[in-house]
């Protein structure tokens, strides 16, 4: 009977007509507790979903204020790294100016100074000779452009220079580096012999004497 009935109404009606019966096939008679309970269920799914959505916002805008500091981030990196290379560079270049412990081995400690047996072997029977040969005029304008005013400051102002040498000519590294490994010295070794070989020349071409260095040397 109840089959009949149910199949004489319109599918809205037998909608409602199915939901009632299965509540009423649970034991279920108290519609308005029931109609309560899902209230609250879906009172609390809101409740919910306006938390989840709040804390999924302020969890976007970190993520996003975060993301805007990559640039800065990525720039005090940089910053940092090129401190690191200036500050290695410093490092290396401060390294290769000879000590005066190796500078009397191969000049002794007389003034002015001048290359002993063992400098003046490795000046005649190296490469470093011809090398700053070819690259006097270069050597001697590098000293005239720090306006050297004594003999004196001309001369370790060439010592500074042909320390730094290969930093401007590359392409005799390997021809030093050689030199080195064949007198069992360091390229700074070599480096300053060849300033040495050459003092004279280029601080005549700059119009100092000598004989001068002495006089304008500071007082130890």
């Amino acid at each position: 009977m109840k089959l009949l009935i149910l199949q004489q109404l319109p599918d809205s009606a037998k909608t409602a007509a199915d939901t009632v019966s299965f509540f009423h096939d649970w034991g279920i008679t108290d519609y308005s507790a029931l109609v309560a309970a899902i209230g609250g269920v879906i009172g609390l799914i809101t409740l919910l979903g306006r938390f989840f959505n709040k804390d999924m916002r302020k969890t976007l805008v970190n993520i996003q204020v975060n993301t805007d500091k990559i640039p800065a981030m990525e720039t005090d990196i940089a910053v940092i790294k090129t401190t690191l290379v200036h500050h290695d560079t410093r490092i290396s270049r401060t390294e290769r100016f000879i000590d005066d412990f190796t500078k009397a081995k191969l000049s002794g400690a007389a003034s002015p100074l001048k290359l002993n047996e063992v400098g003046q072997k490795i000046f005649d029977n190296s490469k470093v000779k011809t090398i700053f040969k070819q690259e006097l005029e270069w050597l001697t304008e590098k000293v005239k452009a720090r306006e050297p005013k004594t003999a004196y400051q001309a001369q370790q102002i060439l010592f500074e220079e042909g320390a730094l040498f290969l930093d401007d000519h590359k392409e005799y590294q390997n021809d030093i580096e050689a030199d080195a490994f064949e007198h069992g010295q360091k390229v700074s070794s070599i480096l300053y012999v060849g300033a040495l070989g050459y003092r004279d020349e280029i601080l005549r071409a700059l119009g100092f004497e000598i004989s001068d260095i002495d006089k304008d040397a500071p007082a130890s």
